[in-house]
């Protein structure tokens, strides 16, 4: 973090930390520890550094003092540390009266990197400073930074000092592994970790520029790791910063000195910025760690509430889970369980538990254990909780079956079984058999795990006897009760009631009916040409209620019988039953006028065969072919000629008759067509390329390919995109291609008047067979003519009048209709310009 950061923090953590107690740190530099290009010290001036550290406020940066370690010193002093530094002069003494900066006057000695072996009074007495109370910092460096060539490394002194037979503490040293490393190490402790969750904040990452790795030795129990070399779990090796108790002190341990270097020493030095390096937390893992070195030893933890299981829990399942509540300053569990209430033998006995939960796999079925937990914090293990003990489960007990319900009938297929859950159960055995003794088997499935079964494939009409019985790691119970069911059969034949057997002249629409047949889910009706059903006209097997109405027939004897189905299936079907219907007449045969005639008087007359046993006819005119609309209509005729005169004579016209008898009205003939006008002929020129063309004449023969054989394009119409079409309808515009210049000849009925269908937006449109001027064009509703009309020869250009074969752009406000003829008033708006594509846009 920032400095100015973290001096407010450190500052606020003093003020609360030194309002308790003011602690004293010793800085060692009785080892050399300036030698070569080194300079771990806090201050030139020693043993009290200069200026005083009275001065020292929030805000003094580490250059109040001259030494690579100033801002160590500095930040204690914020902390509420007074800091000395011994020198070679005092030495390192623990009891010695006439020692002014004897280690007993100081809570915390902090030795960074030491270049000489420690004597052996030196070791006695740091070995009683810390066994009495006081904390030692331990800091070293790689293998091979002997910096005064006296043939001793830092790891090698600190080794030499027994710090792993005594605080189990072991820096790696040459011929060992990891003893010179390089990386930012943010492989840290996630548990509760006051070195990393500390007062002087949060650790995330520790920076090594060549320093050495520990591991953690079985001599002292209480050393462990607090962040380790990344890409490792967290064990006793490859550690970086540790540590441990010894007596009633603490000693900590950091393989690297350069995390401590503030990069402000003596000139002359190799110095680097480590203690407030970008991406790494090194200052406030030395902070964390003198505070804890100093802090009092805490309580041992308080005695565990154990959660699950219960005490006196019986049928507790295998494996089994064990909970218990966590414990402040817990950093393990001792967990233990026996089959003794003395506990004077162990199932297990595991100390290395770290969650507050553990499961069990390896009980015995129906037995009865005792268990008990306890906690343990750097001041040692506390109480055991409560004993509790509990029972592991039996066998199953007897299933209870549930449906289907024991001796019922009718039982659908497939047939679903269920009974009630065991709730020790893993897996249920159903056994199902035609036998009541089980002598042989339909089904026997030992792998169920839920509690149902669905069996396919049963037989109707049969009766099945089943049972279950249940499993659980203790193995099978018992059979449950013996329950047997009766499978249902599909329906009878059902019984047909109307229309009775050899019934004849029906008239249409012929109702079939039938009585019902309980528990039926539909029928099938069924009705054939012959008594066997070889052929048949109509299989509806559809049919919900006990009637079927059959459509129009033609004359003559039919066959018809009927199925019904329930869950079971489909029942035999009934006997079959005949009736005869009285046709209506076949279609008539028209006679004259010949179809597509022209050049018809004003008075037409029409004739049609004579169909005997016809009671009327019904004669219509049209149009159109689909007669809408109706021109002229009677279906009061009983006779087969008809005479009408008043009809246009330029307009083509469609007719047909049908007859109708008794049994109703027979199927229309033939539609034919015929003209009173002679057909005209028409010629006009058309372009190379493309052209707009349309239909002015009424054609037999309406296909482009027969109209405009020459075109080498289909016949394009526009209706919001362009569409291809093959076949030409009178009143639209199309787009052809041709490959030369020509003159084109139709022949046709002429069309002098038109109603034109019109989308909002642009319309390509048609002309009729007379040049139409523009002003006389009307438009339902009025006056949504919103452009001019628009023609195309080579570029478009507006049109004054619609002439015959040509078609026209027009864009109109709303859909609608054109009214096309020579006595209109339309009312045009002309406003804005055609913006449509180009003809060679259109796919070919």
């Amino acid at each position: 973090m920032p400095k100015y950061f973290l001096y407010i923090f450190i500052f606020l953590s003093a003020t609360a930390f030194s309002s308790a107690q003011t602690y004293k740190a010793l800085f060692d530099n009785t080892k050399n520890e300036t030698a070569g290009n080194a300079d771990w010290i806090i201050d030139t001036q020693q043993p009290i550094p200069s200026p005083a550290q009275s001065g020292i406020t929030t805000s003094t940066p580490e250059t109040y003092w001259l030494g690579a370690i100033s801002a160590w010193g500095v930040d204690l002093v914020k902390l509420g540390f007074t800091v000395h530094t011994l020198t070679s002069s005092y030495g390192i003494t623990y009891g010695n009266a006439g020692n002014l900066y004897d280690l007993s006057n100081y809570n915390l000695f902090i030795v960074c990197e030491p270049q000489n072996p420690f004597s052996a009074a030196e070791k006695l007495a740091i070995k009683s400073f810390v066994q009495n109370g006081g904390g030692l910092m331990m800091v070293a460096d790689h293998n091979a930074s002997d910096r005064d060539s006296d043939g001793w490394d830092s790891p090698e002194v600190w080794n030499d000092l027994r710090s792993d037979s005594l605080f189990g503490i072991h820096f790696q040293s040459g011929g060992e592994t990891n003893n010179y490393i390089t990386g930012v190490y943010t492989n840290i402790e996630t548990g509760v970790d006051s070195i990393i969750n500390g007062s002087a904040g949060t650790v995330t990452a520790l920076s090594y520029h060549g320093g050495t790795s520990m591991r953690l030795t079985s001599s002292n129990t209480s050393a462990r790791g607090h962040i380790w070399m990344n890409g490792i779990s967290h064990g006793t090796t490859q550690i970086v910063a540790a540590t441990s108790r010894y007596g009633l002190g603490k000693v900590a341990g950091i393989g690297d000195s350069s995390p401590a270097d503030d990069g402000t020493g003596q000139s002359g030095n190799t110095l680097y910025n480590g203690w407030t390096e970008a991406g790494a937390t090194d200052n406030i893992v030395f902070l964390n760690t003198c505070l804890w070195l100093v802090s009092p030893q805490q309580s041992p933890p308080a005695q565990v509430v154990l959660v699950s299981p219960n005490d006196l829990s019986t049928e507790v399942t295998i494996p089994t889970t064990f909970k218990w509540r966590q414990t402040s300053t817990a950093t393990k569990y001792q967990f233990d369980l026996s089959t003794s209430n003395t506990f004077s033998t162990f199932i297990i006995s595991d100390t290395s538990l770290i969650d507050t939960t553990t499961t069990i796999s390896s009980l015995a079925l129906n037995t009865t254990y005792y268990w008990r937990v306890r906690a343990k914090n750097n001041s040692g293990w506390g109480a055991f909780s409560a004993i509790r003990s509990f029972t592991t489960w039996n066998v199953p007990s007897q299933i209870v079956l549930a449906i289907p319900s024991d001796a019922s009938s009718m039982i659908p297929i497939p047939t679903i079984c269920k009974w009630r859950k065991e709730t020790t159960a893993t897996k249920y055995q159903y056994d199902l058999s035609t036998s009541n003794t089980f002598t042989s088997y339909v089904v026997l499935d030992s792998t169920l795990v839920d509690t149902a079964t669905t069996i396919p494939g049963l037989l109707l009409n049969t009766t099945y006897y089943w049972r279950v019985l249940a499993k659980n790691n203790a193995g099978w119970g018992a059979y449950s009760s013996i329950w047997f069911f009766t499978t249902w059969d599909v329906p009878p034949s059902v019984q047909l009631e109307l229309p009775a057997d050899s019934s004849i002249d029906l008239l249409q629409p012929i109702v079939c009916t039938w009585h019902i047949v309980p528990d039926a889910v539909n029928y099938k009706f069924e009705l054939a040409s012959d008594y066997s059903f070889s052929t048949i006209a109509i299989s509806d097997s559809n049919v919900v209620d006990s009637v079927f109405t059959i459509p129009n027939l033609s004359g003559g004897s039919y066959y018809w019988r009927v199925s019904a189905k329930n869950a079971a299936g489909w029942g035999p079907p009934s006997l079959a039953r005949m009736f005869s219907v009285l046709a209506v007449p076949d279609p008539v045969q028209l006679i004259s006028p010949p179809n597509g005639i022209t050049g018809l008087t004003d008075t037409i007359s029409f004739t049609w065969n004579s169909i005997s046993g016809i009671s009327r006819y019904n004669f219509q005119i049209s149009v159109t072919k689909l007669f809408d609309p109706i021109v002229y209509q009677d279906s009061t005729m009983s006779d087969t000629t008809f005479s009408i005169t008043g009809l246009d004579s330029l307009q083509r016209y469609y007719w047909r008759v049908r007859a109708m008898n008794i049994a109703g009205w027979g199927l229309f003939s033939e539609i034919w067509s015929f003209t009173r006008a002679d057909s005209q002929v028409i010629s006009f020129r058309i372009n190379q390329d493309w052209n707009i063309v349309s239909l002015p004449f009424t054609q037999l023969d309406e296909r482009k390919s027969v109209i405009f054989p020459s075109a080498i394009s289909s016949a394009f119409l526009y209706d919001n995109v362009y569409v291809p079409c093959e076949s030409l309808a009178v009143g639209r515009g199309y787009w052809l291609k041709f490959d030369s210049a020509e003159t084109i000849t139709l022949k046709g009925i002429p069309n002098i008047a038109e109603t034109l269908n019109v989308s909002q937006g642009w319309n390509l449109i048609g002309s009729t067979a007379n040049t139409c001027p523009v002003e006389l064009i009307s438009t339902i509703p009025p006056g949504i003519i919103i452009s001019e009309f628009y023609q195309y020869d080579i570029n478009y250009t507006p049109a004054d009048s619609l002439r015959p074969m040509l078609g026209y752009w027009l864009k109109v406000s709303q859909a609608g209709k054109l009214i096309l003829n020579n006595f209109g008033n339309a009312s045009v708006n002309v406003v804005g310009i055609l913006r449509k594509s180009s003809p060679s846009k259109i796919k070919e």
